[in-house]
């Protein structure tokens, strides 16, 4: 499937001092965009490029500007990203040869995806004529020109792209970073003002200070588990760059903030509820600058009282046994996931870290052919988004989603943090890589949405616990204290049916990290129900379940029903009854009708005085 090719032009530009000015200045990069205008009633799509333009003096005021208003002062503004602003012929002549370089290349305005692919909205890209056009100014002087043909200068609402929120939030007390560490990550809760279940259309997220917010995700946690952590830690928040107990992203939805990540508004019908007397958690991933500097992240909400239409599904492609040697230059991972109904796509997320280089996200219909979502040839960290389609794509019963990434850990790609190359392994941190793409479905009923979010959450990822295995031994001999490393080894070597040398694993992600419940959630499960009875040990099990209940607050349904388990196996079988039906009672209470039908088949046996253990694996 070789790639059309696109209309960029090509430069020998050296755009080193170009990036060093901005990096200097203290934000991520330039940004542009069209949908900015279109809510600030300036857009005309390049009929501002004039006909005549070839016979006439190019200038600022008559022809520069409305390029300029229509794709450059969105972000180039007082209070917004850029470095600079671009409102004026004064803001603008200085950096006149710039942005000819940057235009003329297409390093600016900011849009990764290749043209000729999939129509997508917002698309920020200036026509070949604009970028002739400044060119030609440049060229010509850089002339002003008569300050009557100068367009009326935009218009936003201060301090919000999307105009003004009918909800504004925000953290209850700053946070300061610290000038010199590893990658925080932080969850701070945020209680939601609402007597009522309002549905929210739009997210806009201000950082507050983007230059040390390596990305950020909002979820919702109907629990007070949230707030209870967020009162045990001394500092704002809580530490974690697991997902929070009890917080889970809206469903359907990926709700966050990335550098080049635009807010917007979802498509119409598909608005997600917000109950009152919840709370938003905002998990931030910051980065130490070296300097202390302190951050307070505010939330603009989009509002409606009319309930959704249609609900979205979430597909989540992913590839977590990235290992990327140094000096690797083409290092290629795939996902895959074949879907049981029809489907239309809404949207494309696609998202990595600085070793990305080559991005496609494509599906084969049952008949062999194909359909093109986004390809992004030169992927820049700087610059993410969830790229919605113009006209949703329509996938029929059988076809599969793909996903393909390419990866340079080369001395040749100026993105790479390691000089020299070092080997790179699946991670959470910026000096990690990641490789997922998310794909936002509708479904045509709700029969059919339930039939392939049941078929999403048995299907998953098509890596399987043999190469989880592999995978895992290799990255310890590289970092023996990864905590996360030897909990996932351990989960895949119990799926296996290895639950002893699970059990070690388990136990060292716990003396790593003594505070994370999900190795010790695991390590219970073992040792309460496995099928080889010389890995049980059922004081073991209670002690360790009692642990993760304790730092859940009782607020996870899956806890409890490994603590009922640990208590049946235990012998303590009026407390396993009497978890097991808390368990039941919290999972419904939180939507999880799938677990509650299993925590009542273990309820039975209980009740009939019989612990729980599980079958051979097969």
């Amino acid at each position: 499937m070789a790639p059309p090719g696109d209309d960029r032009g090509t430069a020998d530009t050296d755009l080193k001092p170009w990036v060093d000015e901005v990096n200097r200045a203290g934000t991520a990069f330039l940004c542009g965009t069209a949908s900015i205008a279109i809510l600030a009633g300036v857009h005309a799509p390049h009929s501002h490029v004039r006909a005549d333009a070839a016979r006439d003096t190019v200038t600022f005021t008559r022809d520069i500007a409305p390029i300029v208003f229509e794709n450059c002062s969105g972000c180039h503004r007082p209070g917004e990203v850029a470095p600079f602003s671009l409102l004026s012929y004064e803001d603008a002549r200085p950096w006149a040869d710039r942005i000819a370089e940057v235009t003329s290349i297409r390093y600016m305005p900011p849009w990764l995806p290749q043209p000729g692919y999939r129509e997508l909205e917002g698309e920020r890209r200036l026509s070949d004529d604009q970028i002739a056009l400044i060119r030609r100014w440049v060229e010509g002087g850089a002339i002003e020109g008569d300050p009557a043909d100068l367009p009326p200068t935009p218009e936003w609402t201060e301090g919000w792209q999307l105009g003004e929120p009918d909800l504004v939030l925000e953290m209850t007390e700053p946070y300061t970073v610290p000038a010199e560490g590893t990658d925080i990550f932080r969850n701070f809760v945020i209680p939601v003002p609402l007597e009522s279940t309002r549905y929210v259309r739009a997210v806009e997220l201000r950082p507050g200070n983007p230059r040390i917010v390596h990305h950020s995700v909002l979820m919702i946690d109907r629990t007070p588990s949230s707030q209870l952590m967020s009162e045990r830690d001394p500092d704002p928040g809580y530490e974690g760059m697991h997902s929070p107990t009890n917080a889970h992203l809206p469903k359907g939805f990926l709700v966050g903030w990335a550098p080049g990540k635009m807010p917007s508004y979802e498509p119409v019908g598909t608005a997600w509820p917000l109950d009152g007397e919840t709370d938003l958690v905002l998990q931030l991933h910051l980065r130490p600058s070296g300097t202390p500097e302190t951050i307070r992240a505010v939330l603009g909400l989009y509002l409606t009282n009319d309930p959704p239409a249609h609900k979205p599904v979430m597909v989540k492609l992913v590839n977590e046994l990235l290992d990327i040697p140094a000096g690797e230059k083409n290092y290629v991972v795939r996902d895959e996931v074949l879907l049981p109904v029809d489907v239309e796509v809404l949207s494309v997320y696609p998202h990595a870290h600085y070793l990305g280089k080559e991005m496609k996200a494509f599906a084969t219909l049952p008949d062999g052919s194909v359909e093109w979502l986004l390809y992004i040839e030169d992927w820049d960290f700087n610059w993410q988004d969830q790229y919605r389609l113009a006209n949703p794509v329509v996938l029929p019963q059988g076809s599969t989603l793909h996903m393909e990434y390419t990866f340079d850990n080369s001395a040749d790609n100026p993105q790479n943090l390691n000089r020299p190359p070092r080997r790179v392994l699946r991670g959470l941190r910026s000096s990690d890589e990641m490789a997922e793409l998310h794909i936002q479905l509708l479904a045509r009923d709700a029969t059919d949405t339930a039939i392939l979010e049941a078929w999403l959450s048995v299907v998953g990822s098509t890596q399987t616990a043999e190469e989880y295995i592999v995978h895992y031994r290799k990255a310890l001999e590289v970092s023996p204290e990864d905590a996360e490393a030897h909990y996932k080894l351990g989960f895949a070597l119990d799926v296996e049916g290895h639950s002893r040398e699970a059990r070690t694993h388990l136990r060292e992600a716990i003396r790593l990290q003594p505070d994370w419940w999900r190795p010790m959630e695991a390590l219970a499960w073992i040792l309460a129900s496995s099928h080889d009875g010389g890995a049980r040990d059922p004081a073991e099990a209670v002690r360790w379940s009692r642990r993760a209940a304790e730092l859940t607050q009782r607020q996870v349904p899956a806890v409890l029903d490994v603590l009922a388990a640990s208590y049946a196996a235990a012998g303590e079988l009026e407390r396993a009854v009497a978890t097991a039906e808390e368990a039941s009672r919290l999972a419904l209470a939180v939507g999880r009708t799938g677990l509650a039908a299993v925590i009542e088949d273990r309820l039975a046996l209980y009740r009939q005085r019989k612990p729980y253990v599980r079958p051979t694996p097969r």
